[in-house]
């Protein structure tokens, strides 16, 4: 017997069937996106409010990853129209966020600008923020950040950063160890009497206006009225101004281990008194009038106890990058007229910060006599020793000189990078600062402050030197001219090679290190290297040391730079001298930053294992002549500039302080796949870590 099919002998019936269950599929889609989209907020509100704006959107994307689990049994014509009304939400999400950022910006700007008036009619306190001006129209990129007309200081704090007086939490992001501070406080705070003496009696607000008003743990409590919780502390109403006799600093630094130190400072005592005297007529400038602070001043790498020996190979051809930071530190701090604290040993920390009461809680003005404490890693660990339990009293004001920087997952205990792996061992890490307190010698981090250090060159006067067929090896020990003989033979092809190491007092190197046809000078003094680098055409790398001072040295002697490139990129996982480092930033070249912020025709990065590329690079640079090029942030103003920036504006201790200023923030869109660090770098910008929450 065979069967029919009906809705072949009856096709309207099969037609009106598949009708009805795609009018029921349809219908069913809709009904499940409306039940979504009612169920999650599909618009920002008008607020002006960045922190409200970011708490919409978080709410918003996850309104979204809810949606996800539904949409793997949506129907079709349900996903279609849900896709389609999502995109349009988010775009208009998107554009209302910007521009509420933009209103917002722009009242503050407004309220700077009325602040100012005020100031001047003498209806506020006077107060200003100096940021180095780096807006120069010589085609370079500049590394610091841009902006020297901002006036007055934004506080930045957010509505929810102010607790309302219950003291339960949850706390503010910007406060991420105040839950762990409070829980300590509630389970210790018996543990000594000084707790009691600021206030503390056993509630929970209590703990917090210590922790916020004494330790700067947490947020401020609005509400709370302490009996005694707050630190009495001196303030300085002294104001600075510019301190021209070096005699009384000359004394600070009569020790012999500082004798380096003293003849950098002495040499270049009248390049600094000569941009000091043009900064202080600057208008708007505060570059001289801010307040005096007290700072200790601890250079941890040349103690005995550090064991590096520098401050006695200074002389001799030794590494001088740090003491040349050092050094231009102390004079511009004190030519500023701060004052001056200079220790180098174990036994200075414990003479300096002994304790004479010993107490838990911080000690304000006799302890700890210091507005800011700067110092090394090596310094910090000798510190760390010295004061014991007490270490956490002094922790903002740290200021550490750290040359190759520090990322978070070697500063940070328990953070590790999205993505990374293995255990990084932190030998020179673990301290957990804010990363703005590491200081380093180019701007290649910008979780760092970036400190710099000044170009010595002399001025030509006039007095142009001829350049000569001549080349100089950047290398003052023997043990970088290893592997070098077949690069340097196709040097020698075009210029004469010469060299300054310090082996010997004869000058004489070993032959099977050093060709003969290289010409060793010797340990120069200033003039001698001077002079040398103004009669030279071409500055050679040979990939070690690694991003020191010298190559800009011979970029403002006019030379040309031949800039070792490295592939793949060093880091700590492929190069012994960067495993102990705590920082994962890769090099691709011997000097990075006259890679990137300088490049030709002034500088050409190549691969001197290539000898193509390396004739190449020597033919363009024959037939090239090129001027002096000093860029303004490591000349002596703009060293100057900085480190008074950073001096008077620089607060670790206050947490909800805030500085650069909110109208010093520029918002735009990176590139897809493009790093916030590269698209600021593109605008000729700086990235900010603390301005990225706002």
């Amino acid at each position: 017997m065979r069967l029919r099919n009906p809705f072949i002998r009856y096709p309207g019936g099969f037609l009106g069937v598949c009708f009805l269950w795609g009018t029921f599929l349809l219908l069913f889609g809709f009904m499940v996106t409306y039940h979504l989209s009612s169920h999650h907020p599909t618009d920002l509100s008008n607020s002006e409010d960045p922190v409200e704006l970011e708490r919409q959107l978080r709410r918003r994307i996850e309104g979204l990853q809810e949606e996800r689990a539904v949409l793997g049994d949506m129907p079709v014509a349900g996903r279609v129209h849900w896709l389609a009304q999502t995109v349009e939400h988010m775009k208009d999400s998107h554009e209302k966020l910007v521009a509420n950022i933009s209103v917002l910006l722009s009242k503050v700007r407004r309220l700077e600008q009325e602040n100012i008036q005020l100031r001047r009619q003498g209806r506020l306190p006077a107060q200003a923020v100096s940021v180095p001006d780096t807006n120069r129209n010589d085609g370079k990129k500049d590394a610091i950040v841009k902006g020297s007309e901002l006036q007055g200081k934004v506080a930045a704090q957010s509505k929810d950063d102010a607790d309302n007086g219950d003291c339960s939490g949850p706390f503010s992001d910007r406060f991420p160890h105040c839950e762990g501070k409070m829980k300590w406080m509630r389970n210790f705070w018996k543990s000594d009497n000084c707790y009691a003496e600021h206030g503390v009696d056993g509630s929970d607000c209590s703990f917090q206006a210590y922790l916020s008003e004494v330790e700067n743990w947490c947020p401020m409590v609005k509400s709370y009225q302490p009996g005694k919780a707050a630190v009495e502390e001196t303030v300085s109403h002294e104001r600075t101004s510019i301190n021209s006799d070096l005699q009384p600093l000359l004394v600070l630094l009569q020790d012999e281990k500082l004798a380096w130190v003293r003849k950098r400072i002495s040499l270049m005592w009248p390049d600094w008194q000569m941009a000091a005297n043009i900064l202080a007529t600057k208008v708007n400038s505060s570059f001289s009038s801010n307040t005096v602070k007290r700072i200790f001043l601890h250079l941890g790498l040349i103690s005995d106890n550090a064991g590096f020996k520098i401050a006695e190979t200074a002389f001799h051809g030794g590494p001088l990058g740090e003491l040349v930071q050092w050094a231009d530190l102390i004079a511009s701090l004190y030519l500023v007229g701060h004052k001056l604290t200079i220790s180098f040993e174990l036994q200075h920390i414990q003479r300096q910060f002994r304790q004479t009461k010993l107490s838990a809680c911080p000690v304000k003005n006799s302890d700890n006599e210091f507005d800011i404490i700067f110092i090394d890693i090596v310094g910090l660990r000798q510190f760390k020793k010295a004061v014991g339990g007490r270490f956490d009293q002094f922790r903002c004001q740290f200021r550490i000189l750290d040359s190759f920087g520090t990322e978070p997952e070697f500063n940070l205990r328990g953070y590790k990078r999205p993505g990374s792996t293995g255990d990084w061992g932190q030998a020179w890490g673990n301290w957990n600062l804010n990363l703005r307190q590491f200081w380093t010698m180019f701007p290649h981090s910008p979780d760092n402050s970036f400190l710099g250090f000044v170009v010595d060159h002399k001025e030509a006067n006039g007095n142009k030197v001829e350049k000569r067929r001549q080349s100089l090896v950047y290398g003052k020990e023997l043990d970088m001219w290893k592997d070098s003989r077949a690069f340097l033979d196709v040097i020698q092809q075009y210029t004469e090679v010469h060299a300054t190491i310090g082996t010997t007092k004869t000058g004489k190197v070993d032959p099977s290190l050093v060709p003969a046809y290289v010409t060793n000078h010797g340990v120069l003094d200033r003039d001698g290297i001077q002079q040398l680098l103004q009669q030279t055409k071409v500055f050679i790398g040979l990939g070690f040391p690694y991003e020191g001072p010298a190559p800009l040295e011979a970029l403002a002697n006019g030379c040309f730079f031949l800039n070792p490139k490295f592939t793949p990129p060093l880091n700590r996982l492929n190069t012994k001298f960067f495993k102990e480092k705590p920082t994962l930033r890769a090099l691709t070249s011997q000097h990075p930053y006259a890679e990137v912020f300088v490049g030709r025709p002034h500088v050409y990065t190549v691969d001197i294992n290539d000898a193509s590329a390396v004739k190449q690079a020597m033919e363009e640079i024959s037939a090239l002549t090129v001027s002096s090029y000093l860029p303004y942030e490591f000349t002596h103003m703009g060293f100057l500039e900085r480190i008074s920036a950073y001096a008077s504006n620089q607060d670790f201790c206050d947490a909800a302080h805030q500085w650069p200023p909110l109208s010093a923030l520029d918002v735009f869109i990176a590139k897809r796949g493009q790093s916030c660090k590269d698209a600021c770098l593109d605008r000729g910008t700086a990235m900010y870590y603390n301005l990225q929450s706002i």
